[in-house]
């Protein structure tokens, strides 16, 4: 499986970053040069389906222990035994998983705006997106969410705030999604309202565990607290007025979270 990576900081202690569902390498770029500014050596790689990496035709080859493989490809590649991991969004469902069944590989853990369990979400949106996606997809998708978003205020203004503070970030989430292959996005959408609950094993996470989300992530939010209640000694970081990107929306506070969990290590 090739697999795109994006690294800063080769030679410092090992840590990995793994995106979430239709996102990439670059959710991470602001954070990678401080990264490695700090010594560690950071490793971003785009999961298969998504942004530069390998897109196999066919939906069988995109599930959560292909992505978890990926991860653990992604360090072999780089000679990691070792690592700290960092999870955002389905990211943090894969740095669960992997922590889970290789926790000889986790040194530490850090997870972003997640969650542990099936998400509140309508399943006859997922089946109306599975049906457009399959008949025009991944451009079509997006002319029917941005058609949907019209409607939501609330949206429109975190939009508008985050293009305020990060010029051209809209254009670059379209081309992220437009990037996903659609057997990807066919393949694991419709596994979000039924995703298998990990809240009874994470209490068996033996590494310093940082779960950081935003304030305003309604969908994420509870998922973390009772992530950050069942894993043992697990710290928990809100950040005031976030929604679901802290290191897009929130650069600075999100690296003063990381860095200070970072320095416990």
């Amino acid at each position: 499986m090739g697999l795109a990576v994006a690294e800063e900081g080769k030679g410092g202690r090992p840590l990995l970053l793994v995106h979430g569902f239709t996102g990439a390498k670059e959710d991470f770029e602001p954070l990678l040069g401080r990264l490695a500014s700090g010594g560690w050596h950071a490793a971003a790689p785009d999961l298969r389906g998504h942004g530069e990496s390998a897109k196999p035709a066919g939906e069988d080859w995109y599930t959560l222990g292909g992505f978890v493989a990926d991860v653990v490809a992604t360090a072999g590649a780089l000679g990691w035994d070792r690592f700290v991991l960092l999870g955002h969004s389905m990211g943090g469902a894969v740095a669960q998983r992997l922590a889970l069944d290789h926790p000889e590989r986790v040194g530490g853990l850090v997870l972003m705006s997640t969650f542990h369990g099936p998400l509140d979400i309508d399943p006859g949106l997922v089946a109306l997106g599975v049906a457009i996606v399959r008949q025009g997809g991944m451009a079509a998708l997006h002319a029917a969410q941005e058609a949907r978003r019209q409607d939501e205020p609330a949206v429109i203004a975190a939009r508008a705030r985050m293009e305020a503070a990060r010029p051209g970030h809209q254009a670059q989430a379209e081309s992220r999604l437009l990037a996903c292959a659609p057997d990807m996005w066919t393949a694991m959408a419709p596994c979000f309202p039924g995703w298998p609950d990990t809240l009874a094993e994470v209490a068996a996470i033996g590494v310093p565990t940082l779960v950081l989300v935003g304030s305003d992530d309604e969908t994420m939010r509870p998922h973390c607290e009772r992530l950050a209640t069942a894993i043992p000694g697990a710290r928990l970081e809100v950040l005031d007025g976030v929604r679901h990107s802290p290191p897009l929306e929130a650069t600075d506070r999100c690296w003063d979270a990381l860095a200070r969990f970072l320095d416990t290590l």
